[in-house]
């Protein structure tokens, strides 16, 4: 989006294709022939999804479209540069016509990095928080669960240990996003809950951010409607493939609204916390978000109602009830599902960390440009930080 005065030009951008439905996984092969003329294919996946049972359907429809398969397995959750860079070094040597990436939100991200650093000059460092400029080897993207919109979203996440924070690369969008609800069935519980709240997060912060539009704000009002009527069925029975459909559905349209509208300070503190403590991003992200609404009721009153309204249909009042109605449902979802609702709840972390934690929020650039870019509130001091993250040690409450 780009401002001049008061006036605001909207620039919505959206990965080129999605396929999505039961068995769509199923035509991969046809789908990878369409877009190469090669035959050299490799999948980027984790050593746990390569085990499970349905990675032989995709093999098949390649090998059916005469591709030679390789796969690289060695696909790490919230991974660091240098798992990042032993993908790369496999893409090297195998010299693929084309990648399919298939996992959850890291090997997908590994996967999008890949496929643009194998077509562009440098390291990987070279392009850590800026963007690759010449275009990548040709990426079909598979999720295998419902939270993190990584295969269709145009940045990739990287975890920054020595900087206890995480960093990103930037315009590593996928050709093709291929969305098959049949692939998360067999997720475990804590695995739905958590990419689930991470996709509720993406939605609610969206919605937030001073860069939605209303085009963005329906994406984001639908995601969070789908998310509130399925996210307890699909946690509880994993083979509702309704329940799965729903969530699929929600985070592919929540990775439209967040990709264009950006996060807010929910995110930010993710990013901390996953950095700092190395937690899954879901549930670093299920800490942070009814804090963050708190922090925006003043400024985010008309939104968070409509978000409320969107979580629960019978929530009722003024706009400013309303809104603390939809901050208290989240905070009770959240709870109800057995996520993590406060840092006190992550094993390792302790208070006397709080004075690094406010320090990497309020300084590390990676962590900033968040809140520059997308926050109505603005930068924090330190003191409206520590205040803000003390909370974050606390059970929520809204007063």
């Amino acid at each position: 989006m780009h401002t001049t005065d008061d006036n605001y030009l909207y620039d919505y951008t959206s990965i080129e294709r999605i396929l999505f439905g039961v068995n769509a996984v199923e035509s991969v092969g046809k789908e990878a022939k369409s877009l190469v003329s090669g035959h050299k294919c490799l999948i980027v996946t984790d050593a746990g999804i390569a085990k499970a049972g349905f990675m032989d359907r995709i093999q098949d429809s390649l090998e059916s479209e005469e591709f030679e398969v390789e796969l690289c397995d060695i696909a790490k959750p919230e991974p660091s540069i240098s798992d990042y860079q032993n993908v790369l070094d496999v893409g090297k040597v195998n010299k693929p016509d084309i990648i399919v990436g298939l996992g959850g939100g890291s090997s997908l991200d590994i996967s999008k990095t890949v496929a643009r650093a194998l077509t562009n000059p440098g390291s990987l460092e070279d392009y850590l928080g800026g963007e690759f400029t010449q275009p990548g080897l040709p990426l079909i993207t598979i999720p295998t669960t419902s939270g993190t919109g990584a295969e269709i979203t145009a940045d990739a996440i990287v975890r920054l240990p020595e900087q206890k924070v995480k960093g990103c690369f930037l315009n590593t969008r996928a050709t093709l996003a291929i969305i098959d609800p049949t692939l998360t069935l067999t997720l475990p519980r804590r695995l739905t809950v958590g990419t689930g709240l991470d996709a509720l997060s993406h939605a609610i912060e969206s919605a937030l951010s001073k860069m939605s539009s209303p085009l963005t704000h329906a994406l984001a009002l639908e995601s969070i409607r789908l998310i509130s009527k399925s996210i307890h069925l699909a946690a509880s029975d994993g083979s509702n493939l309704q329940a799965r459909t729903d969530m699929a559905w929600a985070t592919a349209i929540e990775a439209l609204s967040e990709s264009n509208a950006g996060d807010v300070e929910g995110h930010a503190v993710a990013h901390v916390l996953g950095g700092y403590y190395n937690v899954h991003h879901g549930e670093a992200c299920s800490i942070a978000l009814p804090y963050c609404m708190k922090l925006n009721l003043s400024v985010n009153a008309p939104i968070l109602a409509r978000i409320a309204k969107a979580m629960d249909e019978s929530i009722s009042g003024t706009e400013n009830e309303m809104a603390e109605k939809g901050i208290e449902a989240v905070s009770r979802l959240i709870q109800d599902l057995e996520a993590p609702a406060c840092i006190a709840d992550i094993s390792q972390a302790s208070r006397d960390d709080l004075p690094e934690l406010v320090n990497i929020y309020c300084n590390h650039p990676d962590i900033t440009e968040i809140i520059e870019l997308f926050s109505k509130l603005g930068t924090q001091s330190e003191a409206e930080a520590t205040k803000f993250w003390s909370e974050m040690f606390e059970p929520f409450s809204l007063r």
